[in-house]
C-alpha cells in the first residue's frame, strides 16, 4: 500500500487500491486519528456453481461469485472457508470440469481459472445444464 498523502491534508475522501496481500484492518488501526471507512468493490466476474457433496451431505452445490482472475486453488480455499474447514489443506481436494451429457470430466490445474473456462462452454451451458464444476 502506497499512500501519497499520509497526513490527509485537505482531503475528505481518498481512494486507495489495495493489493491482494494488504490487510485493511491493520491499515485502519494504524491511522486512528481520522475516520476510516472501507468500501469493497469486487472485480468484474460472474457466478460459478460447484457441486460439493464431498464436503457436506446436506447440500448439493454452492454458487460463488468470483472474478475472471480467480484460480481454482483459491476457489477451493473459498469453499473450505464457507464450511469452516480452513484447517483442511487445499491440496486434498481438486476441482473438476464435467460434461454430464458426454460423460467427460477433466481435473483443473491449480492455476486454471474456472470462470474463464465456464465462459468457454458457450451455448452448451444452456442445453440441459450439460457442464458443471465438481469438488472431489
Amino acid at each position: 500500500l502506497n499512500d501519497t498523502n499520509p497526513s490527509q491534508e485537505g482531503l475528505t475522501r481518498k481512494t486507495l487500491v489495495l493489493d491482494m496481500d494488504n490487510k485493511p484492518m491493520e491499515f485502519s488501526t494504524c491511522h486512528t486519528w481520522f475516520d476510516c471507512k472501507f468500501i469493497l468493490r469486487m472485480k468484474m466476474g460472474g457466478e460459478v456453481k460447484i457441486f460439493i457433496s464431498v464436503l457436506v451431505d446436506d447440500r448439493e452445490y454452492l454458487c460463488l461469485r468470483i472474478s475472471e482472475d480467480t484460480e481454482s486453488e483459491v476457489v477451493i480455499g473459498m469453499l473450505l472457508h464457507s464450511f469452516q474447514m480452513e484447517r483442511e489443506t487445499c491440496g486434498k481436494y481438486c476441482l473438476y470440469e464435467e460434461n454430464l451429457l458426454k460423460r467427460y470430466q477433466r481435473r483443473l490445474g491449480r492455476k486454471e481459472r474456472p470462470l474463464k473456462i465456464q465462459k468457454g462452454w458457450g451455448e452448451e451451458l444452456d442445453r440441459a445444464h450439460s457442464f458443471c464444476f465438481r469438488l472431489k
